[in-house]
């Protein structure tokens, strides 16, 4: 029996800012190579930024880390709860603190950039 490491996709996108579904289900993204991502980590350009895409164990039920190049992701709340909660790719760019001002209600698991990925993908 497989031990799940990282967060459901449900706990991730449960109770997520609203503005950041708004917005992100906006953005058309087009992930080429779906069928690579349980082979090696996706970046998926996506505007400007840069979001990386890591999956492991099965599609039903994968371990899925993410990671965005925005600043969003870095100071707004993502990369804490990512961290916190095991589903960020890579090390922190920043400190990682829990955006207290900018997050009070501990909504901003991901940016639009990350949410707009997910939705695609899954």
């Amino acid at each position: 029996m497989r031990h799940k490491t990282s967060a459901e996709l449900s706990e991730i996108t449960s109770g997520l800012d609203s503005d950041v579904i708004k917005k992100g289900s906006a953005i058309s993204v087009s992930i080429k190579y779906k069928d690579k991502l349980f082979v090696e980590p996706l970046i998926i350009s996506v505007g400007d930024y840069q979001v990386t895409l890591d999956a492991k164990g099965s599609r039903d039920a994968p371990d899925i880390y993410l990671s965005c190049s925005c600043s969003y992701w870095r100071y707004q709340g993502p990369e804490y709860h990512a961290l916190r909660n095991n589903y960020l790719y890579g090390k922190p760019r920043g400190t990682a603190e829990k955006p207290k001002q900018r997050d009070p209600k501990g909504s901003h698991k991901l940016c639009k950039h990350a949410y707009a990925v997910v939705k695609s993908y899954f």
